[in-house]
């Protein structure tokens, strides 16, 4: 803030108008001196005459109008903090975006291995199976066709004529086999010329 000046008390002066009579300066031999000054703490009044009154001023003192201190829209305090944490961000980001990334790898890892433990309890069990001498018989009658000494094989074999007997269709009538996928696609298309 600017200092600010004080004005003398009294009426101001107007242009025209006499000076009013200054009090006459009393002079040195006039004070009494009672020995050396003591220096006076800060904060304390001057000393006054007891009973007496500051002078007022009777008349006002112009006001002298002040600009209100514009508010700053950013501190450097402020910016300081703001490019402290967005440094941080930005050091952070791509670890954190690492991190995320090797958790769900490290998921995904541990899935596999969930569903290949599965897979190898899965086969100790087969192998526990084929330990039994009585499944390996079965397995040995199922896929390879072997029976004990002694016993008779029945074999069932896929006979379309047969199955046509046992229907009660003619064995006069062909029946008709399907053919393959290109005899098919290759009847379709004569057809279609014929019919066209």
């Amino acid at each position: 803030m600017p200092p600010t000046r004080r004005r003398p008390s009294g009426p101001s002066p107007r242009p025209g108008a006499p000076k009013p009579a200054k009090p006459a300066k009393p002079t040195k031999a006039a004070k009494p001196t009672a020995g050396p000054k003591k220096p006076k703490p800060r904060g304390t009044r001057p000393d006054r005459a007891p009973g007496t009154r500051r002078k007022t001023d009777p008349t006002p003192k112009p006001v002298q109008r002040i600009k209100p201190p514009r508010p700053r829209r950013m501190s450097a305090r402020t910016a300081i903090l703001a490019l402290v944490l967005s440094a941080l961000a930005l050091a952070y980001a791509y670890p954190v975006r690492t991190y995320f990334a090797q958790r769900s790898d490290i998921e995904a890892l541990e899935a596999a291995q969930q569903s290949q433990r599965e897979r190898i309890s899965a086969l100790e069990t087969e192998r526990a199976k084929w330990n039994d001498d009585a499944y390996v018989i079965t397995q040995a009658r199922i896929h390879l066709l072997l029976v004990r000494p002694g016993e008779k094989p029945l074999i069932i074999i896929d006979d379309p004529a047969g199955a046509a007997k046992d229907s009660g269709h003619p064995l006069d009538q062909p029946v008709e086999e399907p053919g393959t996928w290109y005899e098919k696609l290759w009847g379709s298309v004569d057809g279609a010329d014929k019919a066209g």
